[in-house]
């Protein structure tokens, strides 16, 4: 069984709808939510599954009418299948269902860190990007067998592709690969925010309108995508407690202004949080990995609002470093028995530090922003284990306040043209 594959021509209206269409399947479309990141399946008829499995698949959709009795089910999801390596494997069962009471479909997983956060990628056949690349995803991970060569690897990142208008591509090429793919490309779209201080990544899901009485708002979104750039430095409302997405934080953007554009989108994100040397972090979930040698310290106050991880709540996890899977990153990992389902976890997080009144503080990274005005103070010895910052490490950094897109919030700004070809500048808020 040759993996998924996307058509060039129609992946642009598959992403607008949200889910990718299969090569095996131009017609019908199937998607839903594993580790909180959009997946799209592909169907294979008379296949049932053997062994446990490893867990759940959220919120199926599809627009197959043999299938949409599953439509908003959860369905189990399993590995190791001898028939379909390296796949996951997605099984419905319900008897209510009729005549088509169970189904089957396959799905890969392709990820990769951009601006220190954790990004699901869509497969895109046959394209090569032009130009010179804007950065890198870093770790790039798949459980596609056509391209786990890749694994771990630095893939350059391009923008302004006139095939992929709004998207980010990223492109792998090796020929020590062959005779697997030598080459691949990936796109995606980034959409973040600030909620509670920390800058968070969100996952776009269509055609859902939150229902209640919003618990906070997201600040100064911001997105790549350019159905939805209208909306970049808004603050949007947030919802907690919806049915359809148990355990997810829920983010709504409404402008009508924003016509003849869409006027309206919805994301989900979870949020993950520690305390590491007296200052929070924000932690990017990584999936089916479990750092190795000695741990180099401790964070402390684990909060999450990820169902699959409440019960680490309050939890003291164990940090470790130069793990050549996550290259500068620090890595927590907890377990413990006890939890179900999931007794491990393993986050990600970059450290960023610099000293402000005489006492060290912890500072959390802003992507695409830059304050305007003039600055009204300046940190001292900036430090950070983030590869694409350490050129400014030991520098004083002016500081910026009353930024309205940051309220009650100090703005940290680095830019020196001589930190080049990595970033110039770099923003953080405390």
């Amino acid at each position: 069984m040759k993996t998924k594959r996307v058509y060039t021509t129609m992946l642009w209206a598959a992403l607008m709808a949200g889910a990718a269409v299969s090569a095996a399947s131009a017609a019908n479309t199937y998607s839903g939510y594993w580790q909180w990141q959009t997946e799209n399946l592909q169907y294979i008829a008379n296949f049932t599954p053997a062994g446990i499995p490893v867990g759940s698949l959220v919120d199926f959709q599809t627009n197959d009418p043999n299938y949409t009795c599953f439509n908003g089910a959860s369905l189990q999801v399993y590995q190791g299948q001898a028939s379909h390596p390296g796949y996951y494997v997605a099984h419905a069962w319900n008897p209510a269902c009729g005549a088509h009471a169970a189904g089957t479909w396959l799905f890969s997983t392709y990820s990769g860190t951009w601006a220190q956060q954790l990004f699901s990628l869509a497969y895109l056949a046959n394209f090569t990007p032009t130009g010179t690349p804007a950065g890198y995803l870093i770790d790039f991970q798949t459980s596609d067998p056509s391209y786990t060569c890749f694994n771990g690897s630095s893939v350059p990142v391009y923008t302004n592709q006139a095939l992929a208008p709004g998207l980010l591509v990223a492109h792998a090429w090796n020929p020590a690969c062959a005779p697997a793919p030598q080459a691949g490309t990936w796109v995606f779209n980034a959409y973040n925010g600030g909620w509670q201080g920390q800058t968070v990544d969100l996952s776009y899901v269509p055609n859902v309108t939150p229902t209640g009485a919003s618990s906070g708002t997201l600040d100064n979104f911001q997105t790549s995508d350019t159905r939805y750039t209208c909306f970049n430095g808004a603050s949007v409302p947030v919802y907690k407690s919806q049915a359809s997405y148990p355990g997810f934080l829920v983010a709504h953007a409404f402008n009508p202004a924003c016509a003849p554009g869409p006027q309206a989108g919805t994301w989900i994100f979870q949020s993950y949080s520690g305390d590491w040397n007296g200052s929070q972090v924000t932690l990017n979930y990584v999936p089916n990995f479990t750092p190795t040698g000695a741990a180099a310290g401790v964070l402390t106050g684990f909060q999450t609002s990820d169902p699959n991880y409440t019960c680490f709540n309050g939890s003291l996890l164990s940090v470790y470093t130069g793990q050549s899977e996550t290259p500068g990153f620090l890595v927590a990992h907890a377990w413990n028995a006890a939890c179900t389902p999931r007794a491990a976890g393993t986050w990600v997080f970059q450290a960023y530090t610099a000293s402000s009144a005489g006492s060290t503080v912890g500072l959390n990274y802003v992507p695409n922003f830059t304050p305007i005005g003039n600055a009204t103070g300046s940190v001292a010895n900036f430090q950070t284990t983030d590869p694409n910052y350490t050129c400014f490490n030991g520098s004083a950094l002016p500081v910026y306040t009353g930024t309205p897109e940051y309220p009650g919030l100090s703005v940290v700004h680095a830019w020196n043209p001589s930190c080049a070809p990595g970033p110039q500048a770099g923003t953080w808020v405390f």
